[in-house]
């Protein structure tokens, strides 16, 4: 997991926003934020049912702003 963020934080860059859905619960802004991460272009969602993570994920997915959805 933390491998995968810290790829994720490069992904990013500085300009586009990265959406995480975490429908365990698992993450932290303060550790996305130590990662680097700038936490106004964050969106964290956490969902209650697999059906939703996978709208979530859909959705994000779709946006042209958003460069990496991690689930």
């Amino acid at each position: 997991m933390a491998l995968s963020l810290r790829v994720g934080r490069e992904v990013v860059g500085t300009k586009h926003r990265a959406v995480f859905i975490d429908q365990r619960q698992v993450l932290h802004p303060l550790a996305l934020a130590s990662l680097g991460f700038d936490l106004t272009r964050v969106v964290l969602v956490r969902p209650a049912t697999e059906r939703e993570a996978l709208w979530a994920c859909e959705e994000s997915l779709r946006c042209s702003g958003v460069r990496l959805v991690w689930a």
